[in-house]
């Protein structure tokens, strides 16, 4: 996650990874703009299974263990009480009842720290990483068991450190070797993880599984689809590396915008949403109702370059400083 300036060192398929991750989040909370109906998007059952993980292993992928500061990462938590006190204002709730509940308002930035945090203690006990990321996932999973749906789980979030540890150490290790595996053996590595997901959701299929059993499934499958997607992406890239023109261009740049600027557009969109119900009528929210299918990616389009726009105009005025910058 960085700031609005490109850097020219940057490799543009992770940010195209990234700007996909932060488009798949923003259609997740698309229901808020139709919160009179009480409606979720049609695409939740699908980006349930894999968009926060992707969203968490691209965070770990980024993460360079060896040399990450702890304190510059502490800096995730400004724009956490920054805007979740404007969060409060807006919305008239307290402290409390802004950091109880466990999907809380920017909770991501509160979790991605904590899993810092984590790292930090395994690098400071000089004891294998990988031994340590173990010891954590097991840790975490006693919080889990042990405060799931109580008011201390929710607020500390321990069901979506439990759920979401695994794919930032997944990120982690891809960067560490596991990628480079993956593109030496593309073909056959694509082939199995394909297979595996198909499996896996003929199953679900079959047995009808609903439930704690559901989400393990999917938690499952993300381990085999996030690798494709970094895959995938790699491929992309390369693929429009010979390819000189005016679209590709646009594209990138496009592209590198969202990307560039996930942090900006996760704690923006809350009040873009916001601001979309407030300025639509009831005809716009009923078109977007009836034409969800093509709405819902087109407006989440819409709304990451809106915040990306704000978060121009926030730096311009030298307030930069309240993204953790």
């Amino acid at each position: 996650m960085n700031s609005v300036s490109m850097a020219t060192t940057r490799i543009f398929y992770l940010d195209a990874l990234k700007a996909f991750a932060m488009l798949l989040v923003v259609m997740g909370h698309i229901d808020y703009l139709w919160s009179n109906h009480g409606v979720a998007t049609i695409y939740l059952p699908i980006l349930l299974v894999f968009h926060m993980p992707l969203f968490m292993a691209l965070s770990g992928y980024v993460t360079n263990v060896e040399k990450f500061k702890l304190a510059k990462r502490a800096k995730l938590l400004i724009p956490f009480f920054v805007f979740g006190f404007v969060f409060m204002a807006i919305n008239h709730v307290t402290f409390l009842e802004l950091i109880r509940p466990e999907a809380k308002f920017g909770w991501f930035l509160y979790v991605l720290f904590a899993f810092c945090f984590f790292l930090a203690l395994i690098r400071a006990s000089k004891q294998n990483l990988y031994g340590g990321m173990v010891v954590v996932e097991i840790v975490l999973m006693g919080l889990h068991f042990c405060l799931h749906r109580t008011t201390l789980g929710t607020t500390l979030s321990t069901d979506h450190m439990f759920q979401l540890w695994p794919f930032f150490c997944l990120g982690i290790i891809l960067r560490r070797g596991l990628f480079s595996y993956i593109l030496k053996n593309k073909l056959q590595i694509s082939l199995i993880g394909v297979s595996v997901i198909l499996i896996i959701c003929g199953a679900k299929c079959i047995l009808g599984i609903t439930g704690t059993l559901d989400i393990y499934c999917n938690d499952l499958m993300s381990l085999f689809i996030v690798p494709l997607f970094f895959l995938l992406f790699h491929e992309l890239q390369h693929w429009m590396k010979d390819r000189n023109n005016k679209v590709k261009s646009l594209v990138k740049r496009s592209v590198q915008l969202i990307g560039v600027n996930t942090l900006q557009i996760y704690v923006l969109q809350y009040f873009s949403f916001r601001l979309f119900d407030y300025l639509s009528n009831n005809t716009l929210s009923q078109f977007t109702l009836d034409n969800e299918w093509l709405m819902s990616p087109v407006i989440a389009l819409a709304h990451c370059y809106f915040c990306v726009l704000v978060t121009i105009v926030i730096n311009k005025l030298k307030l930069g400083f309240v993204f953790g910058r």
